[in-house]
């Protein structure tokens, strides 16, 4: 609309004078004023949607003047037409009318959490593409429509769920005109149901557990299975694979065969080879198309490429109105205006119990560290309870607000930075800044009321700083804790910004809860048994009370001292009937001091090194006591130490939800090799994981059986006789004195365990770190590549061979060598395809076979 009264002033301004002076004026100062509305950029502009007044049998909606409609016929039945036609004008200046095209929707109830669409989209097409383009490949786009949004209203059910559907009204800031169908709907649900689907069966209204991206999104059983024209296509693209495949191999041969009487200039065999080569590089791109049309296909909002206004027809509303006031109300984005406070989330207070109490809500909480956060796009997870979304905003900044938008609830973290560095919902749009406030409402009128200064229309922003590399929050947002950071600080651990260090710093979400995790990372005792053999380095040490008297027996026998070395006989004999442990287990002396509400740590012992637990969620120390190296002189036989490289441990252990908790882990080692200080980081999470993983399973049937005998009586069932358990004992007096055997969860939370899940999902690596970690996830791409060049490779090399036999390839060893690259390439391509699966999806972990 600027650019268009721009052109009507500077262009018309002769014409337009004499006719409308006082007009001109006005539009001037329009112009001077929509000079300062942002324009949006994805194409979003206000609707006006008129609704009737809901009957028991549904409802109609209607705008653009009454040409667009839309009508809800209950309970499942919605059809109409949504997108205006304008007219377009041929080379002939005859205006022709732009096709039409209607939307049918069935929308059928399935299950609490589940339901099933039908579509039919009827439309007058005058291009023989069109006419001839087959379904499936309708289907393929609009199930990329579909993922676009299932994401977004999963999350967005179960925040309704939170505050419950009666209070939609509350929860859910719909200002403008374009909700009113949405409105409409909620009234006539609330009004005609009582915001419940009438089920057939008896059914329990409650939401089933999150699945993961993958499952949510699969097409092949939601879509691919019911449907035969995607069905049909799936078979025989899958028969074109082979086929290619079959015929690369094909053309080789033929090449090999029909060499010197077909086949006889270099011209030729090239272009067979080549021939032979895209055949396999067509079946390789024709399995991944498969793999991502009729199984699953990942959609990121963030990086999806922005709409200009150029794709988004011109809404022409000003067409045949005289009025400079009409004119003015064109759809233009909204006005940006100053940043209001964030609204003040209210706190219920603890009830006094005369008791000194952990306040859960007066800390530092990590997110995540910020080599893993990609600064072009939002991050979504899960702390205490509380959704979150961190983000780089404009100002250079981490931000970490509510991963919730106040528009319609959906997921923030699902959406964007815009070029001016807010995060912006992919719903409907809405734009933030660091502090919460919302700047930006493409669907409001540019001169109509400021809505988006509406306390309503903002998120709530925490405090957050970055410390250690790693990004922190804390979790409230009132007014009066912005400044937080001058009061108290999170932990800050020198080891990790230590320079002359290799620190191995990761994430990973586990099926297991927050308590269970500090136990086993103060757990020593259980490496030499549940890691077997993944910690070659760390020595193994004796115990002096079984393995040294021989020792004392001689000094004893040299001194002449009869007596006590008839005692120490003794002993030895019935030492000698001991078990000695293969495993390297030893006893652990753990010293613990000064237990108070901030945490506590042990000294360590000639044996072993020390922990320090800093509640809630940071544990640091050094499990494995560095002991003295001796290097042998050759020249003087003189023994001379070394100090062996120490590790330092420092572990985040999260809580999550019920069941779920998350460690984000820097490991620093003072390492002298050079491998070492080249390894990359997905080396050492591969190694980290596979430690991670030979717990996972003991531990959540562990939890699964704290459950049963309740965490109060965890004394009693279980039997801890040694000192090694020292640690874990002092953790769970601190959980019980100072908490309650419970976590604050930030949000209301029923301590309720899930169900069970399978080793598949325990040991799962996908989701739970490889899509967390920018290391992890660029190694993985890399590596698919690779794969595939080296399949492709192989293919290439044995064309090159059958091509340049007699020519270029003239001896056999030369042969001979052709043929073992081919051979090596394939199946290195093969061991690549396994060594990707067991790395970065799942590897099962069978301590017996260990």
């Amino acid at each position: 609309m600027i650019s268009f009264l721009h052109t009507l002033l500077h262009e018309h301004a002769t014409e337009l004078v004499p006719f409308c002076n006082v007009r001109l004026h006005h539009i001037t100062d329009s112009v001077h004023l929509l000079s300062t509305v942002e324009s949006d950029q994805e194409g979003g502009y206000p609707v006006k949607i008129r609704t009737e007044q809901p009957k028991i049998d549904g409802f109609l909606s209607r705008q653009e003047e009454d040409v667009c409609y839309m009508k809800f016929d209950a309970p499942c039945t919605l059809h109409g037409k949504p997108f205006r036609t304008e007219p377009e004008a041929d080379q002939g200046k005859e205006k022709k009318k732009q096709p039409e095209a209607m939307t049918v929707f069935l929308c059928i109830p399935v299950a609490p959490g589940r339901s099933r669409l039908i579509w039919a989209f009827p439309r007058s097409v005058d291009s023989w593409l069109d006419n001839i383009i087959p379904r499936w490949l309708y289907h393929i786009v609009t199930n990329t429509v579909f993922d676009s949004d299932s994401y977004l209203l999963h999350i967005e059910e179960r925040n309704f769920a939170t505050v419950g559907l009666d209070n939609w009204h509350k929860a859910c800031y719909v200002p403008t005109s374009c909700d009113n169908m949405v409105i409409t709907f909620r009234n006539w649900f609330r009004k005609y149901c009582k915001h419940q689907i009438g089920w057939a069966t008896p059914m329990v209204n409650q939401l089933p557990p999150t699945p993961t991206k993958d499952q949510l999104m699969e097409r092949y059983w939601s879509h691919v299975m019911q449907c035969t024209s995607c069905s049909a296509a799936l078979k025989w693209m899958r028969a074109m694979e082979v086929a290619l495949q079959v015929a690369s191999v094909a053309i080789v041969g033929f090449l090999a065969v029909a060499k010197g009487s077909l086949v006889t200039s270099v011209v030729r065999r090239a272009a067979a080879v080549s021939a032979a080569v895209l055949c396999f590089a067509a079946s390789r791109w024709l399995a991944s198309f498969v793999e991502k049309s009729f199984y699953f296909q990942e959609y990121v909002h963030a990086y999806k490429p922005s709409s200009t206004a150029s794709l988004v027809p011109w809404r022409r509303q000003w067409i045949g109105r005289t009025d400079a006031a009409r004119w003015l109300s064109m759809p233009v984005s909204a006005v940006a205006a100053e940043t209001p406070l964030p609204r003040a989330v209210n706190e219920e207070e603890m009830p006094a119990t005369g008791e000194e109490r952990f306040d859960w809500l007066d800390q530092w909480y990590p997110v995540a560290p910020v080599c893993d956060l990609d600064k072009r796009k939002p991050h979504g997870k899960m702390v205490m309870g509380l959704s979150v979304v961190a983000w780089f905003d404009g100002g250079g900044e981490w931000r970490v607000m509510d991963d919730v938008c106040p528009h319609r609830l959906a997921p923030l973290s699902e959406g964007r930075v815009d070029d001016k560095g807010r995060l912006q919902c992919a719903y409907h749009g809405w734009c933030f800044d660091g502090r919460g406030s919302c700047q930006f409402i493409p669907q409001a009128p540019a001169l109509g009321p400021p809505v988006h200064k509406n306390s309503k229309a903002c998120v709530a922003s925490y405090p957050s700083v970055v410390q250690n590399n790693i990004l922190w929050f804390y979790p409230r947002s009132e007014p009066e804790y912005r400044d937080v950071l001058q009061r108290k600080r999170p932990p800050y651990i020198p080891e990790i910004d230590d320079p002359s260090s290799i620190i191995n710093c990761g994430v990973r979400d586990l099926l297991y809860g927050y308590e269970l995790l500090v136990e086993n990372f103060m757990d020593p005792a259980h490496v030499p048994y549940a890691h077997r053999g993944q910690f070659p380095h760390v020595p193994r040490e004796e115990d002096i009370g079984r393995y040294r008297m021989h020792w004392l027996l001689s000094q004893c026998r040299f001194n002449f001292n009869a007596q006590l070395a008839a005692l120490l006989t003794r002993n030895i004999d019935l030492l000698s009937t001991v078990e000695f442990d293969k495993e390297g287990g030893l006893p652990i002396k753990m010293n613990i001091e000064e237990l108070n509400i901030a945490g506590f740590h042990s000294n360590p012992d000639e044996n072993w090194g020390y922990f320090k637990f800093i509640a809630p969620v940071t544990l640091i120390g050094s499990p494995f006591r560095a002991k003295p190296a001796v290097d042998q002189d050759n020249n003087n036989n003189n023994k001379i130490e070394k100090q062996q490289p120490e590790v330092t441990a420092v572990f985040f252990c999260i809580p999550v939800a019920p069941g779920r908790c998350r460690v984000i882990w820097a490991n620093g080692y003072n390492l002298d090799g050079w491998f070492d200080k080249i390894t990359p980081r997905w080396w050492w999470h591969i190694k980290t994981n596979q430690v991670l993983d030979s717990d996972s399973s003991v531990l959540h049937i562990e939890e699964r059986n704290y459950a049963a005998v309740g965490l109060d009586n965890w004394h009693k069932a279980c039997y801890v006789p040694t000192s090694s358990d020292n640690l874990i004992i002092t953790f769970r007096k601190w959980f019980k004195k100072y908490s309650d055997n419970q976590v604050g969860w930030l949000t209301p939370m029923v301590n309720q365990l899930p169900p069970a899940s399978t080793r598949v999902e325990v040991y799962e690596r996908y989701w739970s770190h490889v899509m967390q970690c920018t290391s992890c996830s660029a190694a993985l791409k890399g590596m698919r590549a690779l794969e595939v060049a080296l399949q492709v490779a192989a293919v290439a090399v044995v064309g090159f061979l059958a091509a340049g036999k007699g020519t270029v390839v003239t001896s056999g060893v030369q042969r001979a060598a052709v043929v073992a690259a081919a051979v090596l390439c394939l199946a290195a391509s093969r061991w690549l395809a396994g060594f990707i699966e067991k790395a970065f999806y799942f590897e099962d972990y069978v301590l017996a076979d260990k």
